[in-house]
């Protein structure tokens, strides 16, 4: 009986334990997760649907837009579609300043979409990190996504004693921050709608929802029509049918033989009468 009465005792501990288990794991899990700086190119600041929080872009030189304000982004909830509306271009190559916290791992996340061109290899450049890490080479948005659809790239990194290591890759790092570098090709400029860098691992980043499948729309086949089977319907014979009988199949033509013979006979003497005159 003392063991029955002291059940809802025990769910309520029970209870009390779990709720304390998910705080701690939430505590942990901000300081291991932890968005360092993030700035929405070319545009003001913003809260996301996840709760980051964007500062209004700094950079000086270059150009910002808007001109994405136009299109509705795929991948991307409307609360946070002017992240990737605006955006941050130069006609030569610029960089961002991009400040981290003491040692540990971290990710940079790049956020990008194509407003302008339909075509790929129309705008392409690449993106190093501290001006030597080549992190993204060749970037086509357009090849990648297509128009007017959200495209992340994650990079992941380790700082550790001045050094950051990358794509295999190490810099030396000066002070509290490093450089994103994006460098102009012969194909356009080069451009970029929001960063991030987060405290943590791949896992603790969101991703943008996977691309829809776009099924292909395929066409009925058309039924040859009459004039291209060269046979009308009323001209046609079903098969199986029997041939019908030929009405001159069993026609008798000897009463003509006579007529012809009798001319003839008569034709004869005249012509040879002619060729005595």
């Amino acid at each position: 009986m003392h063991l029955i009465s002291a059940i809802p005792q025990m769910v309520r501990w029970f209870q009390l334990f779990t709720a304390v288990c998910f705080c701690l794991l939430l505590l942990c899990r901000s300081y291991y997760c932890e968005v360092v700086w993030a700035v929405n190119c070319g545009g003001g600041s913003h809260v996301d649907v996840n709760g980051i929080q964007y500062m209004a872009d700094p950079l000086r030189i270059g150009t910002s837009s808007d001109y994405g304000r136009s299109f509705i982004i795929s991948r991307v909830p409307t609360e946070d579609q002017i992240l990737y509306q605006t955006e941050h271009y130069h006609t030569d190559g610029f960089s961002y300043d991009v400040p981290f916290v003491g040692d540990g791992n971290y990710v940079l996340t790049l956020k990008f979409s194509e407003v302008w061109f339909t075509d790929p290899n129309q705008k392409v450049f690449h993106i190093k990190l501290n001006k030597v890490i080549p992190i993204v080479e060749d970037l086509d948005i357009f090849a990648e996504v297509g128009f007017a659809t959200a495209l992340d790239v994650n990079v992941p990194l380790k700082i550790s004693n001045g050094v950051i290591y990358a794509a295999e890759q190490t810099v030396n790092v000066a002070g509290n921050s490093f450089s994103v570098d994006f460098i102009k090709t012969d194909r356009d400029n080069p451009k970029i709608n929001a960063i991030i860098l987060t405290k943590g691992t791949i896992d603790d980043v969101p991703q943008l929802p996977p691309m829809e499948e776009t099924k292909p729309i395929v066409q009925p086949t058309p039924k040859p029509t009459q004039e291209e089977l060269g046979l009308d319907n009323h001209r046609r014979r079903p098969t199986g049918v029997p041939r019908a009988p030929d009405p001159y199949a069993t026609t008798e033509y000897s009463y003509l033989i006579l007529p012809v013979l009798a001319t003839l006979a008569a034709f004869v003497p005249l012509v040879f009468c002619l060729c005595k005159i």
